[in-house]
Formats: structure tokens, C-alpha cells, sequence
């Protein structure tokens, strides 16, 4: 018997953890509601024009 054991990773603070529900709204680490989406643009190494 094989149980398949669900892994997620956060792509805003690469926190990696196992839901607890089949839905996951945030980031259990940063709380970021766009946890599934990667960042546009990081502060500090780019100018914004």
C-alpha cells in the first residue's frame, strides 16, 4: 500500500510544508495570500521607472 504524500513550496520565501486541507489559501511561514506566484520584481536590485 502506498499513501502519496502532498508537498508544497512557497515562491516567495521558498518555505516548504505538507497541507493540513486540499485548499491552501497562504504561506504558513510569511502569510503571503500569492505563495503560488512568483515575484515580479525585488526590492533593491532594480530601479523602478
Amino acid at each position: 500500500m502506498e499513501i502519496a504524500v502532498v508537498q508544497l513550496r512557497c515562491k516567495r520565501c521558498n518555505h516548504m510544508w505538507h497541507p493540513r486541507k486540499s485548499e491552501v489559501r497562504i504561506c504558513p511561514k510569511c502569510k503571503s495570500p500569492y505563495w503560488d506566484k512568483e515575484k515580479k520584481y525585488v526590492y533593491g536590485r532594480k530601479r523602478i521607472r
